[in-house]
């Protein structure tokens, strides 16, 4: 903000409702999405470029196996939920892998 002409300032009396996730069992893939981008991102900023290689590889990695964590889950268990986690972390592993 300061980069575009804004001041930056703290108030401890303001509270902040976070509307995506806060509280929440599941976000869902957007979400997962965005957070994964913006891992990204900062990455990219703080680390360089051949940071967000090994990043990329690591997290989707990471996404791979709680796909096949929950890909168990829904076999063992009726809920849809598993199935909607095991769907959007796959596809979160997969965008890493293409981007």
């Amino acid at each position: 903000m300061r980069n575009i002409g804004y001041r930056v300032a703290y108030s401890p009396a303001v509270d902040v409702t976070h509307y995506e996730g806060g509280g929440k069992v599941w976000i869902g893939g957007k979400a997962l999405d965005n957070s994964m981008r913006s891992y990204l991102w900062y990455t990219a900023k703080f680390h360089g470029r051949m940071s967000v290689l090994f990043v990329r590889s690591a997290l989707a990695a990471v996404m791979f196996c709680r796909a096949a964590v929950y890909g168990l889950m829904s076999i063992m268990s009726a809920m849809t939920i598993w199935k909607e986690k095991r769907r959007a972390y796959l596809l979160a592993s997969i965008n890493l892998l293409k981007r």
